[in-house]
């Protein structure tokens, strides 16, 4: 479990490093490549990432963590990250 909270914590300095000195990101749901909700296709769009690998990771967090903890937390992201503006 540890060797998962350094895998993350790695990943979150890698993202901070190669956006330093950029104006901030808005994170909202893909319009374009959602498979369910569009949260990690959103996650992809936003940091640069293709949204399979962020798909993935997610998929190897929830087998390793249980899954109904990582449904909760795509649902509770689902409902709190906002839709794309279009125009």
């Amino acid at each position: 479990m540890l060797e998962l909270l350094n895998m993350f914590v790695l990943l979150y300095f890698c993202l901070v490093l190669k956006h330093k000195g950029e104006r901030m990101k808005k994170l909202y749901l893909s319009g374009e490549d959602r498979k369910i909700g569009g949260v990690c296709g959103g996650i992809g769009e936003t940091y640069d990432i293709d949204p399979t690998i962020v798909r993935l990771c997610f998929v190897f967090v929830a087998i390793a963590t249980g899954l109904i903890p990582m449904f909760i937390g795509y649902l509770v992201a689902w409902a709190i990250i906002p839709e794309k503006p279009t125009g």
